[in-house]
Order: C-alpha cells, then sequence, then structure tokens
C-alpha cells in the first residue's frame, strides 16, 4: 500500500475565467460535460462561487498518484460515469465485480441507480456484500453514492431485504403533502452542510447538487447526518461514520462541486477528523 506522506503533491494547471453577471443556463457551469472540469476537485476553494467560474483543462494534464480507487460493479448502472469522472481528476481506478479485488482496495467507491431489491441480491449473488462489511471493518476508506448510499444503512423500506448496516438507520420513501412536488425528485437542490468533515472539506452551504431518487437516507444517530437539503421535507443529503461517507446526491454528475467532493475523497484517510 502506498505510504501517504510519499503521495506526490499534485500541480494544477487551469486557466480561470469570471462568468459575467446574467450568464445564460446553457453557459452554467454545472450544466457543462465533465472535460470542462478536469482537475477541478484537486483545487479547493476558488476564491468565489463554484457557480460563477469557468474552469479550462489544461493542454498538458499530467495524471497524479493518490491511491487505486476500487469502483464496485454489480449492475447498478452509473460506474462508467464515475471512473470517468476520476480519470478528469487525475486518479487511477479500476471497475470491478470481484469480491476478492475488494480486500485489498485501498479506496472503494460504491456508487448505484435503480432499486435497493435488485441491487442487494446481486451484491448476495456476487459476494460483495460480504466484501465490503469486511473492507468498512478494516478501515478502508468507502464513498457510497446514491443507491449505494441506501444500502449502506441497516435497511430500506424499498425492500425486505436488510441492507449492509455500515450505517444504522433506515431508508425512507419521499411522501410529499404539496402535490406539486413530484416524486422520484429530479434536479438540482442546495445543500446545508451542518458537521465538518474531511471530505466536505471545500463544500459550502447554499451550493447545489443534483439529485435523482425516490427514498433518502435517515440515520439513527443525527451526528451521523454531515450535510441536508430539503424537498418537502429536510433529509440527510450526505451521511458518514468512522470510514465511511455516502452522499445521496450524484457527486459525478454535480459539476465542479461534486468533483471537488470527489477529490477530498481520493485524499481522505478514512479519519473522520
Amino acid at each position: 500500500m502506498t505510504n501517504q506522506s510519499s503521495i506526490e503533491t499534485p500541480i494544477v494547471h487551469v486557466n480561470v475565467r469570471i462568468l459575467k453577471k446574467g450568464t445564460s443556463a446553457a453557459t452554467d457551469p454545472r450544466h457543462l460535460s465533465l472535460d470542462k472540469y478536469a482537475r477541478i476537485g484537486l483545487l479547493g476553494s476558488c476564491g468565489g462561487p463554484a457557480s460563477t467560474i469557468g474552469l479550462v483543462p489544461s493542454r498538458h494534464p499530467r495524471r497524479t498518484r493518490f491511491f487505486m480507487i476500487h469502483i464496485v460493479d454489480y449492475d447498478a448502472g452509473n460506474q462508467t460515469s464515475v471512473k470517468r469522472a476520476l480519470d478528469h481528476l487525475g486518479v487511477d481506478s479500476v471497475i470491478t465485480s470481484k469480491p476478492e479485488d475488494l480486500d485489498g482496495a485501498e479506496r472503494i467507491i460504491f456508487p448505484g441507480v435503480g432499486h435497493a431489491h435488485s441491487a442487494l441480491e446481486t451484491l448476495r449473488e456476487r459476494r460483495l456484500d460480504e466484501a465490503l462489511k469486511s473492507a468498512g471493518a478494516r478501515g478502508t476508506p468507502i464513498l457510497g453514492i446514491c443507491v449505494g448510499c441506501q444500502i449502506l444503512l441497516s435497511g430500506s423500506e424499498e425492500t425486505e431485504l436488510p441492507c449492509l448496516d455500515l450505517i444504522e438507520g433506515r431508508c425512507l420513501r419521499f411522501r410529499p403533502e404539496d402535490a406539486a412536488l413530484k416524486v422520484p425528485h429530479m434536479g438540482w437542490n442546495a445543500l446545508r452542510v451542518d458537521r465538518a468533515h474531511p471530505v466536505l472539506r471545500h463544500l459550502r452551504t447554499g451550493e447545489e447538487v443534483y439529485f435523482v431518487h425516490s427514498y433518502y437516507p435517515a440515520p439513527a444517530d443525527g451526528r451521523d447526518t454531515l450535510a441536508t437539503s430539503r424537498y418537502g421535507v429536510e433529509f440527510a443529503a450526505v451521511i458518514g461514520r468512522r470510514n465511511i461517507v455516502a452522499t445521496q446526491f450524484h457527486v459525478e454528475k454535480s459539476g465542479p462541486v461534486g468533483l471537488r467532493i470527489l477529490g477530498e475523497f481520493v485524499k481522505w484517510d478514512g479519519n473522520p477528523c
């Protein structure tokens, strides 16, 4: 395993262009393709809100060695999008469906879209459920995304199957009283940062991220809720305990905000303080 103290400090080459007031939605940086944000996750704060800064990738990008990231493949959809985001950050990653690959993994990303029940069945068939539990117990840093976030809890209203129970709590379905609020919840929503965490180091209250979900995590211990959002009800948008952190939103689809979170995760040693 790579000694973190010997990890190369990243050198990032970007050109910063401040967008004029009144920028149209078509040129809003949140909606540009990921190649417009190459390596932004390693920048930290850029001196202004992410939604007002346009970034152009270097003509001579250089891959930076952090840790090899293992992305769990259990037929749940968005592994390739996550890998593409990591590629643009210059971070090595591999998509795997083999439990033995997770045994020696340095970092694990557990993404997902779709139905929790079928996802859990596939995890069990491939013995990935036990591999993830073992990795969590070893202290391996794990990032859950969307359905991956939900499955890390103890259980879900979407399935009678027990979930991984790496964070105590349940996943609940949206039941909005306002008929104008449709389920699934799809689109950009602002976050409120509730607790400090290394992976959220550069996340600011009010920044927007992209959601697609009908269920949301509800940790049993409120201290495991790191950031919240609101859709009819206030719900946990980022949860975490010990070496595990998870986002209900799609970091890989959340423009510069999501990429900054990914950039911090790949450097995180698993210590929540």
